[in-house]
Order: C-alpha cells, then sequence, then structure tokens
C-alpha cells in the first residue's frame, strides 16, 4: 500500500517531469537550441557516460581506473563544495582525459534560487574547479534534476556556457542493481547521453560490463 507521503513524493516527481518536458519543449524550439543538448551531435558512432555529484574520494578513483582499463573517456559534473574539498580528485580526473563540468556550488533545485545566488552557485563552483588547474571557457554545465527556468537558461548561455541534459538514466540514484545498469549497454543508441552518479557502488560494479558491451557494439565513450 502507498503511504501518504509515498504518494506525494510520486507527485511532486511528476510535476518536476512536467515542468522539465515543458521547459525542454520551449529551449528546443528557441534560439537557445544549440547550447541545450539532450543528445551528442551527429558523427562516429559514441555515447557519451556523465557522473554526477562528485567528487567523490571512495568513488570517483575506481571508477576512474576502470575508464583508464577501456580506454574510455567520460563528464564528471562536480558539487562546488566537493570540489572545494577534494581539487586532488578533480586534478586527477582532469588530467586522465575527462571532462569536468559544473552541478552547481551545493546541488540546488536552480528554480527556487534568485538570480543573484544562481550567479553565485555557478560561479563559486567555476573557481573551484579552476583551482584544480582545469582553465578555459565556462564548463559545461548540468542543472540539479535537469530543472532550470527559461530565464536562468538564458542567463546560463550568455556566459558562453553549453548546457547537458541527458537521454538516458541508469537510475542508480533509486537503488539499481549493477546488472540493471549494465545491461543499458545493449540499449544504448549513438549520440546518447547517459546520466549516472558517483556515488553509488553499483555503478562502479557496472561499469566494466557496460563498457565492455559498448566495445564490442562499436560505441566509444566519449566526454562532451
Amino acid at each position: 500500500m502507498t503511504t501518504g507521503a509515498g504518494r506525494s513524493a510520486t507527485l511532486r516527481s511528476r510535476v518536476r517531469g512536467s515542468g522539465r518536458a515543458v521547459v525542454q519543449s520551449a529551449l528546443e524550439r528557441s534560439p537557445l537550441r544549440d547550447r541545450f543538448f539532450w543528445r551528442l551531435p551527429a558523427g562516429p558512432p559514441a555515447v557519451a557516460l556523465t557522473f554526477d555529484d562528485g567528487p567523490d574520494p571512495e568513488h570517483t578513483p575506481e571508477l576512474l581506473e576502470i575508464l583508464a582499463r577501456y580506454d574510455a573517456r567520460a563528464t564528471f559534473f562536480v558539487i562546488g563544495e566537493k570540489a572545494q574539498r577534494h581539487p586532488e580528485l578533480l586534478r586527477q580526473t582532469a588530467a586522465a582525459g575527462h571532462i569536468l563540468g559544473n552541478h552547481t556550488l551545493t546541488h540546488v533545485h536552480c528554480p527556487r534560487q534568485n538570480p543573484e545566488s544562481f550567479r553565485k552557485q555557478l560561479e563559486t563552483t567555476d573557481a573551484a574547479i579552476r583551482a584544480a588547474g582545469v582553465d578555459g571557457r565556462p564548463p559545461v554545465f548540468r542543472p540539479p534534476f535537469g530543472e532550470i527556468t527559461l530565464a536562468q537558461a538564458w542567463r546560463v548561455v550568455q556566459s558562453g556556457r553549453r548546457v547537458a541534459m541527458w537521454s538516458a538514466d541508469s537510475y542508480d540514484y533509486r537503488a539499481a542493481a549493477p546488472d540493471q545498469i549494465a545491461a543499458l549497454g545493449e540499449r544504448l543508441q549513438p549520440r546518447d547521453i547517459l546520466l549516472m552518479h558517483d556515488l553509488y557502488p553499483a555503478t562502479v560494479e557496472a561499469l566494466p560490463a557496460l563498457l565492455e558491451t559498448l566495445q564490442r557494439r562499436g560505441l566509444r565513450s566519449v566526454g562532451l
């Protein structure tokens, strides 16, 4: 039997999902569509593996070792507060050829932020990434929960950023089992962007089988 709290959580999830769909539809019809993307651009057969919410001192090094073993590249969307605490992990990730992205300072719901708070969430995380020795254009951004307002989208684009969403979800944050995550290797299509997290043992356990399947199917794993 579903409890009242469970029904409320499900309703909130559905409302957020509906809101994301509305914003996505609006963005895809707007001049911003070239800066926001849910899939890779056309090109050689490839997918993008992305890991959110790190760096994590336990699981991020494990993921880096596995990715190196399979000569695979990925994108790590980092939380600014964690980046400040673990700059050595950011340096290690960048040195291995992976992309570091901005995932806000404290993993906030962007639509709940006023303009100044939203700006600080991004800029403070940028500074943490730069402090780890990663320079260049503003890091690619992923809003937590995939939620952002159209006004914020304009601000992000005006700062020179690209914004990466995702087309496939591992559901590791919903306790997906390793074999469920690994099975995505058979279902991912060229140009897919897969959402994962460097927080969960199941993701680490699943990654070798996932990469082996992708390689067998001729799909490279690339950074964004």
